[in-house]
């Protein structure tokens, strides 16, 4: 066996799959372009969590939330037992180095195997002093074989989009601009790497809500915004009035209005893209529309450096390779989990509040696991794309069939847990002062 290769894991926060996929797409992604030209494009992707933390953990153990119990960036960490790609890389002898922003704090224990990892502020982008900064330093400071995860920002609201790219040439609206403007830093990123020598991998973390619907949903988005504004500058008076606005009194909707994805499981922050390039023995420039999970990265990943996936330990996502070899994949449902910001309302985690997802490539069914109070909503995908119908009480033996799956995946994902880390007090305020000093809350 020759050398191994090394790896550049790009994530791009709140990266739709029609961004990239869609026919109606207007960002102007010619790097992005190549790099599917090279490789294989998972049309059917769908992350496990549709918020940064969580999805993270998931895409890096192979497990969905409820086993790697990641499921709140304010309240947990992951477990010590709990394998990544990080660390079983660095066991194989890989250099390690990690850029990320937003929640992804070293108290999460995402930084585990990770020999660098810087986590900045959102306002440290692409297109500034940070982003010159990284291109003059990789990869020369790592030894091969590298592992870089590279975590871009530019999409999350609110989006940063390089001058060059700000006109109807480069997109419809903000998104895809920033989505162009990204295309270019991320083809500056390629030029300094060996592409022979290089797995490069780029995924969306999850998706994005970009349109509200009706006025009165966007007059609600407006005043969540003004009053988290004035907030974050009332000094001394902010502790006691943030705990009214996140209270009862405040109702759940206003509380969730200006939120553009976490809180729920729709398909705009569901379906993410997803690209492999530059493996050994796989086709090159092909399309799998076969659904798939974000936590199949990891073993898939595993498998393509000759590493093994098994050295993940037990994990729920499954290798890629025969899709990307041209060999059939048996269909499975995979699962998606949000998180409300009303969970800020409680003292601890409350799974309760949690809305969780279970998809095939027809059928989608939403429901609350830990809170039978709440309706199961069943939406037929072919028909209903944009999930406006609820077909359960049409088709109650899918809804019935879907629903049971769903718990065995959760529970036998339970059943494997790793104990997660519960953060204390203190911890749990310094993570909170990290993160708003990072300009992230």
């Amino acid at each position: 066996m020759g050398p191994r290769k090394n790896l550049l894991w790009i994530v791009v926060d709140c990266l739709r799959a029609d961004a990239l996929f869609g026919e109606g797409r207007t960002a102007v992604t010619p790097t992005i372009d190549r790099l599917r030209g090279a490789g294989v494009s998972f049309h059917g992707a769908i992350t496990a969590a549709s918020y940064t933390t969580a999805s993270f953990a998931s895409m890096l153990t192979g497990l969905y939330p409820a086993a790697h119990g990641v499921r709140a960036f304010e309240w947990y960490a992951l477990s010590p037992a709990c394998a990544t790609v990080t660390t079983v890389l660095r066991e194989c002898g890989y250099h390690t180095a990690a850029f990320v922003t937003g929640p992804l704090l070293p108290e999460v224990g995402l930084n585990r195997g990770f020999v660098r990892y810087e986590s900045r502020s959102r306002e440290r982008g692409a297109f500034g002093p940070w982003g010159t900064d990284l291109l003059a330093a990789l990869p020369g400071r790592l030894q091969e074989p590298w592992f870089v995860l590279l975590h871009l920002w530019a999409l999350h609201h609110p989006r940063a989009v390089a001058p060059e790219c700000d006109s109807p040439d480069c997109g419809r609206r903000d998104y895809d601009r920033a989505l162009s403007s990204l295309d270019g830093f991320i083809g500056e990123v390629l030029k300094r790497v060996d592409l022979d020598g290089t797995l490069v991998v780029l995924n969306g973390d999850h998706g994005e809500i970009l349109k509200r619907a009706g006025a009165a949903r966007a007059a609600l988005a407006r005043a969540n915004m003004a009053v988290r504004w004035v907030l974050k500058h009332l000094g001394p008076l902010r502790p006691p009035l943030e705990r009214i606005a996140r209270s009862r009194c405040v109702p759940a909707v206003l509380q969730t209005a200006a939120n553009r994805h976490g809180h729920d499981v729709s398909e705009a922050v569901a379906r993410v893209p997803l690209v492999i390039a530059g493996a050994e023995g796989v086709l090159s420039a092909v399309s799998a529309d076969d659904q798939v999970s974000t936590t199949d990265i990891a073993p898939t990943l595993l498998e393509l450096l000759d590493v093994g996936a098994e050295r993940l330990g037990p994990h729920q996502g499954r290798s890629l390779v025969p899709l990307m070899r041209g060999e059939p994949l048996a269909e499975r449902p995979v699962l998606i989990e949000g998180y409300t910001a009303i969970i800020r309302r409680v003292e601890s985690f409350d799974p309760a509040a949690v809305p969780v997802g279970i998809r095939t490539p027809r059928w989608k069914l939403v429901f609350a696991p830990d809170n039978p109070r709440v309706r199961m909503r069943l939406y037929d995908l072919k028909h209903d794309p944009n999930e406006l119908r609820d077909a359960a009480g049409s088709f109650p033996e899918v809804a019935d069939e879907l629903h049971a799956a769903a718990l065995r995946i959760i529970e036998d994902g339970k059943r494997a847990a790793r104990e997660p880390s519960l953060l204390s007090a203190a911890e749990r305020g310094v993570a909170r002062e990290r993160l708003e000093n990072l300009g992230y809350l």
